[in-house]
């Protein structure tokens, strides 16, 4: 591009709406090992509760991106976590341990509260 800007291809795996169905550890490894196989750039966990719906996923973002850096080389993991509702100091320790665990691959994508009903418990 001429710009300047920047292009990155990537995939949200949606927990909530993927299936119907909570997904289990292998299911989003597979997804994972597939969008690196396919040459995306990084892949975006969204940590917010389904509208009206129970959660359908036992993962929390950041734990599972984690678990997904020991089965992928290369791909970026990044997962939404809310200004609102975590500490400062601990998204920093988190994030920084992800880096870490991940060796360079772990973003965040910084969100106010994810929905209206998450955001009235604070």
């Amino acid at each position: 591009m001429t710009d300047g800007a920047t292009t990155h291809l990537a995939a949200s795996l949606n927990i909530a709406l993927a299936t119907g169905q909570a997904l289990t550890f292998s299911d989003l490894a597979g997804f994972a090992r597939e969008a690196e196989a396919a040459g995306l750039d990084m892949i975006i966990l969204d940590d917010s509760a389904p509208h009206g719906a129970a959660p359908s996923s036992p993962f929390e973002a950041t734990t599972l991106i984690a678990a997904l850096a020991t089965v992928t080389e290369k791909i970026g993991l990044v997962a939404s976590a809310s200004t609102i509702a975590h500490q400062p100091y601990n998204l920093a320790r988190r994030f920084a341990s992800l880096d870490m665990i991940s060796h360079g691959r772990a973003g965040w994508n910084a969100t106010l509260a994810q929905t209206p009903r998450e955001a009235a418990n604070f």
